[in-house]
């Protein structure tokens, strides 16, 4: 709200400046995070390319890929396990 009201009390050529750094801000914060997620994706592109061309359902195993924090994945697979038996 703080930049709305100053967008609309400064000039035009400062507004314009300001989104535009803004803006490179964003693209910054947003190559980091790609950078960072960058190796697990290709990780998971690969293994999801894989099981389509085996002709199998695609199921993400990120215990498979080496992938940590993904306590979400490794229930589900707990609970069908537990279900089998």
């Amino acid at each position: 709200m703080v930049f709305v009201l100053i967008g609309s009390v400064s000039i035009i050529s400062l507004v314009w400046k300001m989104a535009d750094l803004f803006m490179a801000l964003m693209k910054v914060i947003n190559l980091v995070a790609i950078c960072l997620v960058g190796k697990v994706a290709f990780k998971v592109l690969i293994d999801y390319e894989m099981q389509r061309k085996e002709g199998k359902e695609s199921v993400f195993k990120p215990f498979e890929l080496d992938i940590d924090n993904t306590e979400a994945w490794e229930e589900e697979e707990c609970l069908k396990e537990k279900a089998v038996i």
